[in-house]
């Protein structure tokens, strides 16, 4: 779930951005998992989901080593993947320290600047380096 005020915003050869709305500071908290807006879905819920939805969690989701799916409930999920993201310092104190509950700034973020984070550390039961989805 958002913590901060962003908006959507299309840019040429990168598609859909979450852009910040305020200054957000260094260190700040900007994306919390949150049980009632984020969905957790099961490897075998997701297989028996209508392919339509399987396509949109393939889309939008994060997926687990063991096929389960972390879906943002909101527009968090139009973060783009850098490999020198500004909002990506982890706390995965949470859901057993296998995936990040929340998110912080590692550096100042202007008003209208996107706000970014490393997809290759959103999930931690991969091998490092290892990635079932295509980062562009």
């Amino acid at each position: 779930m958002l913590l901060v005020e962003t908006k959507l915003e299309f840019k040429e050869g990168k598609g859909i951005c979450l852009i910040a709305n305020d200054f957000i500071p260094k260190y700040n908290k900007w994306l919390q998992w949150d049980d009632v807006m984020d969905k957790f879905i099961s490897r075998t819920a997701f297989n028996h989901l209508p392919s339509n939805n399987r396509e949109y969690l393939i889309k939008y989701a994060v997926k687990d080593s063991n096929g389960n799916y972390l879906l943002c409930g909101d527009d968090a999920r139009f973060c783009n993947h850098s490999d020198n993201s500004n909002g990506n310092g982890v706390d995965n104190t949470q859901h057993g320290g296998l995936y990040v509950n929340a998110l912080y700034t590692t550096r100042d973020i202007l008003i209208g600047e996107e706000i970014t984070c490393d997809y290759r550390t959103m999930v931690f039961d991969y091998p490092k380096g290892i990635l079932d989805f295509e980062v562009i």
